[in-house]
């Protein structure tokens, strides 16, 4: 059950007001019913809720924060990321292609980073695990033990050669499954491809959940393809198998690599399924953040805007006016990004506009760092940050996915759901609530990173790493990523959430 409309904003998809549920007039009478001397905090929930889940949180929360003589508004946004990834991931594991493939990348990685001389040497079919040992490594999976967890890459790794990416292709033409299933998936992708330039939609069903969106070549042929002795070509997914292993070979030479067995699946999810698991799924709702703050000519303004639009006429300058911060979780950190970029875009438009933040606290945000480091500098628009969130041996200790995944979201979000600017760059992208990009300064040397790293290290108290008992406001006992405001068992405050708390009530 909804709470009362003084502490929510309840918005639809894009921010729009929407939902039936919260209308700009309800805005306006929620600033207008705030006190001038009172301290506003805008609580943003992740990407992990829905709303029902995230009324849930709010009702438990909201006692809390009256406690600490704030007045919370929590923002209730479409946003429910993981349920649907793990649905979509548990189909994509049903896929006899997609194990198939993750097996033979498995072994051929495995292969690769042996080093180099003997027998066993690097690339050889000795270097490689046998069918055999790589089904009892496989296995594993089952008992939440992680396959060839051990193997690591020598100190000299060389990119993988031709001649190993054809080895791969070889290995996968021979294997029965791959020959069963790969010739049904080339044609459902190439008559997805046919039906999108027919229709300009999706085209018929495909027995996959990989798109021809995500395959060029499939639109270039008609639904009945280019043809080999015995059925459709399926030369298109051995090329881009070929594309994962050397991607994977890169990582672990540069050291970005998330472990083999995570960052083989990382890289099929990229290469084979990113259009319907990464775009639509985490880019529909990293886009949800952004649209909440664009003004659409002719049409009302999205939640968010409503709302500032409205904090600005309650209390312009010069007058008393409460104090406003924001506790933002997990996609809630890319929200508060958006947030801080409309103050000072709002204010460079109208100086008399100058709105911002007391508090921002952060519980492991999954903004990527270029994006954090863009709202910081002398237009930043908060006073104070504090980042909470999981030290990396925390975050690589359980499975965001039983079965398919053995680390946080965050990981998987940087290792196979982002891109930049339609390429393949964005493997390993930096997000700010992962320690190790914090700490990996001989690896993670883009220029934002090094920015965000500077501005944290101004003061110690910006930064809390779980398990940490640093006293009042400087404490967290989080272990899991969606653990950061409520327990996930007893749905009872973290310590965390309490250290949340103490700095709203009593500050730095």
């Amino acid at each position: 059950m909804p709470l009362d409309k003084r502490y929510y904003v309840h918005t639809g998809y894009d921010g729009t007001l929407d939902t039936g549920d919260t209308a700009e007039a309800d805005i306006v009478a929620l600033v207008n019913g705030l006190a001038p001397d009172r301290h506003v905090v805008l609580h943003l929930h992740g990407g992990l809720v829905s709303p029902a889940d995230a009324f849930d949180t709010a009702g438990r929360l909201l006692p809390l924060y009256l406690k600490a003589g704030v007045h919370p508004i929590f923002v209730v946004w479409e946003s429910d990321v993981l349920r649907s990834v793990e649905n979509v991931l548990r189909q994509v594991w049903q896929e006899g292609i997609f194990q198939t493939l993750v097996k033979h990348l498995l072994r051929h990685t495995v292969g690769l980073l042996r080093p180099a001389g003997g027998l066993r040497g690097r690339g050889t079919a000795a270097a490689r695990p046998n069918d055999l040992q790589t089904a009892i490594e496989f296995q594993k999976l089952r008992n939440g033990e992680i396959p060839f967890g051990q193997v690591g890459p020598p100190k000299d790794l060389s990119p993988a050669t031709d001649q190993e990416l054809e080895d791969l292709k070889t290995d996968l033409m021979r294997d029965p499954v791959f020959a069963a299933e790969a010739p049904e998936v080339v044609r459902g992708l190439q008559a997805g491809a046919a039906g999108a330039r027919a229709k300009g939609a999706g085209g018929p069903a495909r027995p996959t959940l990989m798109s021809p969106e995500d395959f060029p070549e499939a639109a270039a042929v008609g639904p009945e393809g280019v043809r080999a002795k015995g059925g459709p070509n399926v030369a298109m997914l051995l090329y881009h198998a070929g594309k994962v292993l050397a991607r994977v070979v890169s990582r672990f030479r540069e050291g970005r690599d998330h472990g083999v067995y995570p960052t083989v699946v990382e890289e099929v999810l990229r290469e084979f399924y990113f259009t319907n698991v990464g775009s639509a799924l985490w880019g529909r709702m990293k886009r949800q953040t952004e649209y909440a703050f664009r003004r659409a000519d002719g049409a009302p303004p999205p939640g968010a805007l409503a709302f500032l639009d409205a904090l600005a006429r309650r209390f312009p300058p010069g007058g008393v006016r409460p104090s406003l911060s924001v506790v933002a979780h997990s996609a809630g950190g890319i929200y508060a990004c958006h947030l801080l970029a409309a103050l000072r875009d709002l204010h460079a438009k109208d100086p008399a506009f100058d709105l911002r933040l007391k508090d921002l606290l952060l519980l492991a945000p999954a903004c990527d760092f270029r994006l954090f480091a863009s709202v910081l500098g002398p237009a930043a628009c908060f006073d104070q940050v504090r980042l909470f969130a999981l030290r990396d041996e925390l975050e690589c200790g359980y499975w965001e996915v039983p079965v398919l995944y053995p680390r946080s979201l965050l990981y998987l979000v940087s290792g196979a759901f982002e891109k930049e600017n339609g390429g393949d760059g964005a493997y390993d992208l930096p997000l700010l609530g992962m320690e190790r990009y914090h700490v990996g300064t001989d690896v993670y040397k883009q220029p934002e990173v090094g920015q965000v790293r500077q501005f944290l290290a101004g003061d110690p108290k910006r930064q809390v790493w779980s398990v940490e008992a640093g006293g009042l406001g400087l404490d967290c006992d989080t272990r899991k990523h969606g653990d950061f405001c409520l327990d996930s068992q007893t749905r009872q405050p973290t310590r965390a959430m309490y250290s949340v708390l103490h700095v709203l009530e009593h500050g730095w």
